[in-house]
């Protein structure tokens, strides 16, 4: 397994992707490193928007959670573009490791049922 020294950078494109904002995550961070790893690779696949790989990279380097909660994302992006087979996929991945380790994210009508806000949801209104 491979240490996480740049794991923090996987998160961080998670945010600005979330934001919007992939592009200036690249150029300010990414593309600033001198150093390239398999996280920061992650971190460029993320911002890119191809999450299957991201997750793929993430698990290649022995950060299990952090390629389950990609799987996840990946199978969200993937039924919003209409591709229910790949999302289907992917969160059968995702699902399984939330039970092998008994993780609370992943399962929007989960968390609904449990009376969770739905973070996006919560922020535009």
């Amino acid at each position: 397994m491979l240490t996480c020294p740049n794991c923090g950078k996987i998160d961080a494109a998670w945010v600005f992707r979330d934001l919007g904002r992939d592009s200036e995550f690249c150029g300010a961070v990414l593309d600033t490193n001198p150093i390239e790893s398999p996280w920061v690779e992650a971190a460029r696949t993320i911002a890119g928007g191809d999450l299957v790989r991201a997750a793929d990279i993430i698990e290649e380097g022995g950060h299990i959670a952090g390629a389950g909660y990609a799987r996840f994302r990946a199978a969200e992006a993937l039924a919003a573009a209409g591709q229910e087979a790949e999302s289907a996929a992917q969160r059968e991945h995702a699902n399984a490791f939330r039970a092998k380790v008994g993780a609370a994210w992943g399962d929007r009508d989960t968390e609904r049922a449990a009376g969770v806000e739905d973070r996006r949801g919560s922020s535009q209104r």
